[in-house]
């Protein structure tokens, strides 16, 4: 299977599967990189003129959906793989590079990612590859029957396309849709119990061995910082104490940037990949070595 776009020309090899630049990489890559979409490490969305059959003049709107150049081909060693399978080790090698990769024939519907790590906080090893290639294909095949590993491959999808949208809150909800979805997969796998949307930080944080971020604290009212932040949110389109757009969160730190860092570490870890990263802290803006030290059964 074909996908993209991904601009590193490395071959990459487990005992299963092998992924391998395409003949035309190169003409690939140029096509973007000499395009005039490019920003801060984004191909924009492009825009075209809407045709009317009319004299009003037609000025230039975002198209609603494009690609990308494929780069790489990834297919099994030997025999066959499913589709689904193949599709799930796409987006999890994406994950891993800090970017959403697409399989031949999907699309975009806003700005994408271009620059390796992009869109994490840390970067992979090279030799590292593999054994995340093995995990994310263990996985697969341990919880595909009972629907799990479709709900890992939402969540990583919702993780990666959320950093797409423009707006703050837009991100912020996008993240926590992605934070509830992990919460249902590890309830799924472990059993977890948090009762409320208060204590599922805690819950999932104890769970993995992740470090609990200071805004998902319970108090003793029952809540915690990032529960009162969604709860306006969802349910008085408020975001910031006051309506959406007019207000960003006051607390101490970038609540965006730590949810999508704690969401990241959770992934890390319910995948298998635990070590020093998924043992970090979520409330800095370091860059970490996606460590595996160690295999983590689910």
């Amino acid at each position: 299977m074909k996908f993209g776009w991904f601009p590193k020309k490395h071959n990459y090899r487990t005992s299963t599967i092998r992924i391998e630049p395409l003949p035309d990489f190169q003409d690939s890559v140029s096509v973007v990189r000499k395009s005039g979409y490019l920003h801060d490490g984004w191909f924009c969305t492009p825009i075209q003129a809407e045709h009317k059959n009319s004299e009003e003049p037609c000025p230039p709107v975002p198209i609603p959906w494009f690609s990308l150049p494929l780069t790489h081909l990834i297919e099994p060693q030997s025999g066959t793989a499913s589709p689904e399978l193949i599709k799930f080790l796409i987006t999890v090698f994406g994950w891993s590079q800090g970017l959403q990769l697409h399989p031949d024939g999907w699309g975009h519907l806003s700005r994408v990612a271009i620059e390796p790590g992009k869109l994490t906080d840390f970067i992979i090893f090279e030799k590292d590859v593999p054994r995340m290639l093995d995990l994310a294909e263990e996985f697969w095949h341990r919880h595909q029957a009972n629907g799990v590993a479709d709900g890992m491959f939402g969540a990583i999808h919702w993780f990666l396309f959320s950093q797409s949208y423009y707006q703050y809150f837009e991100r912020f909800m996008m993240q926590y849709i992605a934070l509830d979805t992990i919460y249902w997969i590890q309830e799924s796998i472990s059993g977890i119990r948090a009762g409320t949307h208060a204590k599922r930080v805690e819950v999932l944080a104890n769970s993995l061995n992740v470090p609990l971020p200071s805004w998902g604290n319970v108090d003793s009212t029952g809540k915690s910082d990032i529960s009162r932040l969604r709860n306006d949110l969802f349910h008085e389109a408020k975001f910031g104490g006051a309506p959406i757009g007019f207000a960003l969160p006051s607390m101490k730190g970038n609540i965006l940037l730590q949810l999508k860092a704690f969401n990241c570490r959770l992934l890390a870890a319910i995948l298998g990949a635990t070590g020093n990263y998924s043992r970090s802290s979520s409330q800095t803006r370091a860059i970490h070595r996606l460590s595996i030290d160690y295999e983590c059964i689910n």
